[in-house]
């Protein structure tokens, strides 16, 4: 999700390199189940921070689950320091039939004028947890700096039952700043591909179906810097072998243009395509997947080939390591240039860490000990990157989603950020490994062809919305160092400090007047808890307390005659815990 603006300004930033503070985050109960989100950004025009977004599935006692929009804004050193950092879910209602849009997957974007974010979700409805899929669509969400919704709008892809809706890429234009493309399918198999080019304000630009001949899953796009181009990349698959595609639309239009399907030559049958990002002023860098190793091509401007290479651990080379985002620039450290690519590392059939890795300019792993790996004792997976800035080009953010081990209380998966050092150092819960290269090609293979049809709006309104915590795993206030050898092993720095991570919500949300509710809170150690709730005006309309157990606790609440219809803020406050939620009474 890395604006290209944004990365123009980056590569010029080659002079001074201020104090950085490095850290790693889990940000609590963001998405939960099923999340396929690669979305994660450095933010500079409104202010240096980190921006992610993702679907949400929390509460699955309801009947179809709370599904929604999960929008995290942190300042530059992970943290909340003023009104306009947020950790927020948002909860959308389909007007037409008032079921509550039930998400499939989301993505979020800076806008480079610096008003706020764009974050863009599929979903379908359904009345029950297993009832057929209706009303499959896309919602968009314009936030502003605060992260308050300033309005929304639907586009209708289909109404036809069990078909599933997805986003595969969400970017900024490049020639029209401030407006959005982005793409995805209808059905998990790729069988309808759609893209579509939307303004600030949620205005439809224009929005197509492609019809390709074969079976074609989108899992990222780029518009083009160099020409006038919108690119999608993804997987094409026919019924012998499963290769990366290229894709070219007219960004004006959304007319099809051409389609590719490319491959590296090694034999294999099965190659994936996972991202594309611009590398300001040198290109295209692509990551995938091949022979259970990472997969990175690059390409010059004109999309032509420069080089490639899979790579893999060459401490443990029979170890799986997929490519699931790259990103190019000017080392500010050593004035070269180089690029980063992240993924999932699996140790173990069902283990893995997230990973980052560092090339030089001619695609060669950067050793000794070119492989960073992050281990926080579940399953983490990296899935975008990005340069980390607070006015300076002062190293590398990983975006990760970390899987919960089963124990009680523990989110099934969380996002997880990891801001280092050009040497992968961040101070914690990380060790290195050295990288290997396997010189491959690129090359196009087959020429694929596609028909166009246009999709229109849909009414969505915004139904509720609930904040989120946070646990700090460890932060520096200077650059890392010390602890242990590098490449040695795991290492922790003096200023390493965990948080206790205890989470409340409520359930049903929205409650009926006079209704029962219950709050559902996690502790992550026995807890005495007040369970406060207030109206608009301030005014308290009940207190009760709780002795609390660790693990999970439900505190059953009535919504009594003096809280009639309106919005209620429910404070539960502990030794462990410090939340407000916002209920809607209805």
């Amino acid at each position: 999700m890395k604006s290209i603006l944004s990365m123009l300004s980056l590569a010029t930033l080659l002079c001074t390199q201020a104090s950085a503070q490095y850290f790693q985050h889990k940000y609590g109960y963001a998405p939960d189940i099923g999340t396929r989100t690669k979305c994660g950004q450095v933010t500079t025009a409104t202010g240096p921070g980190h921006l992610v977004g993702a679907d949400h599935i929390r509460d699955l006692s309801s009947s179809i689950g709370n599904y929604g929009v999960y929008v995290l804004r942190t300042d530059q050193d992970g943290r909340f320091s003023s009104g306009n950092n947020f950790n927020r879910v948002y909860f959308l209602t389909h007007v037409a039939t008032g079921i509550q849009a039930r998400f499939t997957t989301a993505f979020v974007v800076e806008f480079s004028d610096g008003s706020g974010y764009g974050a863009i979700g599929t979903y379908i409805t359904q009345s029950g947890l297993f009832a057929p899929y209706q009303n499959q669509g896309i919602a968009y969400i314009r936030l502003d700096l605060m992260g308050n919704v300033m309005n929304v709008q639907g586009y209708s892809l289909a109404n036809s039952s069990g078909a599933l809706a997805f986003i595969a890429g969400l970017k900024e234009s490049s020639s029209s700043p401030n407006t959005l493309f982005a793409t995805g399918t209808l059905n998990d198999d790729g069988s309808r591909l759609w893209a579509m080019h939307i303004d600030q304000a949620g205005n439809l630009l224009w929005g197509n179906f492609y019809d390709i001949s074969g079976t074609a899953g989108p899992t990222d796009l780029v518009e083009s810097p160099y020409a006038s181009e919108l690119i999608i990349v993804g997987d094409y698959d026919d019924p012998t072998w499963s290769k990366p595609f290229w894709m070219v639309l007219d960004p004006n239009t959304g007319a099809f243009v051409r389609m590719d399907a490319y491959s590296t030559y090694m034999g294999g049958v099965s190659e994936r395509m996972r991202s594309i990002n611009v590398t300001p002023g040198d290109g295209f860098i692509l990551t995938g997947i091949s022979d259970a190793k990472a997969l990175v091509v690059k390409l010059g401007n004109g999309g032509w080939y420069q080089w490639a290479g899979l790579y893999s651990s060459a401490t443990n080379p029979g170890f799986l390591m997929y490519g699931y985002d790259a990103v190019g620039g000017v080392n500010a450290t050593t004035g070269r240039r180089e690029y980063y690519v992240t993924g999932p590392y699996f140790n173990d059939p069902i283990n893995g860490d997230a990973y980052m890795f560092k090339l030089d300019a001619n695609g060669f792993p950067v050793n000794p000990n070119g492989l960073f790996l992050y281990n926080t004792g579940v399953e983490e997976t990296g899935m975008a990157i990005d340069w980390s800035t607070g006015g300076v080009n002062d190293g590398i953010t990983m975006y990760a989603i970390g899987e919960g081990n089963g124990t009680p209380g523990s989110p099934l998966k969380e996002v997880y950020v990891v801001k280092a050092d050009f040497n992968g150092q961040s101070g914690c819960l990380e060790y290195f490994e050295d990288l290997q290269r396997q010189i491959t090609e690129w090359g196009s293979v087959k020429k694929i062809t596609a028909t166009t049809s246009s999709f229109g709006l849909e009414n969505l309104a915004h139904r509720w919305q609930l904040d989120l915590v946070d646990n700090e795993l460890c932060f520096t206030g200077t650059r890392p160092g010390g602890g242990g050898a590098i490449g040695t092993g795991r290492y922790a720095a003096a200023s390493q400090a965990t948080v206790a991570h205890s989470l409340a919500l409520l359930s049903p949300n929205p409650s009926l007047a006079g209704s029962a509710f219950k709050v559902q809170i996690d502790l992550s150690a026995d807890d005495e808890v007040q369970v406060a709730i207030y109206d608009i005006t301030g005014r308290t309309c009940q207190s009760t307390p709780m002795q609390g157990k660790a693990g999970h606790n439900v505190l059953p609440l009535q919504a009594g005659i003096n809280m009639p219809a309106g919005i209620y803020t429910v404070k539960v406050k502990g030794r462990t815990i410090d939340q407000n939620l916002m209920l809607s009474i209805q």
